[in-house]
């Protein structure tokens, strides 16, 4: 059985074993985002997938549906020793926001508005999680990378409040009181949201579901009582697009890249008998509620159109793997680009 482990590593020369631990660090420009798993605690603060099992329901442990998190990606970087883990600080800038945060508190600034030439000017945050006696590091950028709640955290939460002390509870990486708020939030699309989808939004938001999480959420942005950009992310769908169509940003899961498409890119789902994939039937009836209670609430507004899916068009953003686009037509002429990408078929 041949071994994982390079044993000759720490005889290399000190400037070739810098090289591979740079190499071995994600890419860090603009268009290149993270896309991490959490669930949340009963302090209804953001936990990393894996380490609340005690809280949790046995069927939404992480041993059953996998950890693919951008965040384990440097985790072990953190821990592998003391060389290594200087680099991931050279890489995520924290000497760098460690002086701007302290210039930003000295002139009554906030660091989350500090400008810097570096193409990585925004604040990262830091999770430390205890084990026995190890301590893991888990760094995330929350003002640009999409933080993906499971379903046992969406039952969790049901309160504004609670939203509010959730999306505001990420810790700034050098410092112990400063938290940092939550851009992108994600939920991960599964087809039985349209079993027994209720008629009316009122109904839906009474749900504790992630599609019920979802309807407050969206009355929470409408309302302004919070504003993240909300991302609904579907592993399964197929989509295309046309040739000339520039695909950005790319997100990062430990398992893949991740990409943003229009519910319009999305193709039927071959195994079911339905004119629309079932993410974007789901997607259309949500923002046909969503659109009867604004309506009801408010009139007619030209921010709220009376099409069927304005508010969701508006509010909700989706996620696609960037390995199931295929290129054809919908009418069974479809063939996949997985090859022409490298990628095998398993």
């Amino acid at each position: 059985m041949t071994s994982s482990i390079f044993h000759p590593f720490p005889r290399l020369p000190t400037e070739l074993r810098l090289q591979i631990w740079e190499k071995a660090c994600l890419p860090s420009r603009r268009q290149h985002f993270g896309l991490h798993y959490f669930t949340i605690g009963n302090d209804k603060k953001l936990v990393p997938v894996g380490w609340n099992k005690a809280r949790r329901p046995k069927k939404h442990r992480p041993e059953n549906q996998g950890n693919r998190s951008a965040y384990l990606w440097h985790a072990g970087l953190w821990a592998a020793c003391r060389e290594s883990r200087a680099v991931i600080i050279e890489h995520y800038q924290f000497n760098d926001w460690e002086e701007l945060m302290g210039t930003a508190e000295n002139e009554g600034e906030s660091p989350r508005r500090v400008d810097t030439n570096s193409e990585m000017a925004v604040p990262p945050a830091m999770i430390t999680v205890r084990e026995g006696h190890d301590r893991w590091y888990f760094t995330v950028y929350p003002t640009r990378d999409i933080i993906c709640v499971t379903p046992d955290g969406c039952e969790l939460i049901f309160w504004s409040g609670e939203r509010f002390s959730m999306l505001n509870s990420l810790p700034f990486a050098t410092s112990d009181t400063l938290t940092l708020g939550v851009a992108n939030l994600a939920l991960e699309f599964d087809p039985s949201w349209n079993c027994g989808l209720p008629g009316n939004i009122f109904t839906l938001k009474e749900e504790r579901s992630p599609r019920g999480f979802l309807a407050r959420m969206l009355e929470d942005i409408v309302d302004g009582s919070c504003c993240p950009s909300l991302w609904i992310i579907d592993k399964n769908v197929r989509w295309s697009i046309a040739s000339d169509r520039v695909i950005c940003p790319v997100f990062y899961g430990y398992d893949g890249e991740y990409v943003e498409i229009q519910l319009s890119d999305t193709h039927p789902d071959p195994e079911r008998r339905a004119r629309g994939s079932p993410v974007a039937y789901f997607l259309r009836r949500l923002g046909k509620m969503g659109d009867e209670d604004l309506r009801e609430r408010w009139g007619r507004s030209p921010l709220f159109p009376t099409r069927a899916d304005a508010l969701t068009e508006r509010c909700i953003r989706l996620l696609a793997r960037r390995d199931n686009q295929v290129a054809g037509d919908v009418d069974g002429s479809i063939r996949s680009l997985r090859p022409e990408m490298g990628i095998g078929s398993s």
